[in-house]
């Protein structure tokens, strides 16, 4: 199978179109594409003209990146497009990260998934040095400031 990888080329439609293939909730429209222009770099996975993959970078691209939102659409799964796209995301830190740096990446997996970034050469936390990953969602009302 023929694909490539497009940086930043993803519509809001092509992340709700995504989501919605692995069943993933997701926020309004203008949220999403707020999310997605303020990311360092997405990659969309193309193959015979269609997006049927993605994932993105966000933080501070310098010391600290988080991989989010890698998705692979159902039937194009284990067929090495998510490897690709999170290989791609790595690469692109390489490339276009600051001589002398220490780049912390970190990404939380979805349940049972730790395996798959396990080939990739992360590690699943908790071990040795440092505890458990840790999120608190935050809701953000009408007459909220940020």
């Amino acid at each position: 199978m023929n694909y490539e990888i497009k940086e930043n080329i993803l519509t809001v439609g092509d992340y709700i179109r995504l989501i919605e293939s692995v069943g993933w909730s997701h926020d309004a429209e203008a949220i999403l594409d707020a999310a997605l222009r303020r990311s360092i770099v997405t990659a969309a996975l193309v193959l015979d003209g269609e997006i049927v993959g993605m994932g993105r970078m966000v933080g501070d691209g310098v010391v600290m990146c988080y991989i989010q939102d890698v998705i692979v659409m159902p039937e194009y799964q284990r067929k090495g497009f998510g490897s690709a796209i999170v290989k791609y995301l790595l690469n692109y830190i390489k490339k276009h990260g600051m001589n002398g740096a220490t780049v912390n990446v970190d990404l939380f997996t979805s349940k049972d998934r730790a395996g798959f970034y396990e080939k990739l050469g992360f590690t699943k936390r908790p071990y040795d040095d440092n505890g458990a990953g840790m999120h608190q969602f935050i809701k953000i009302d009408e007459g909220d400031y940020i």
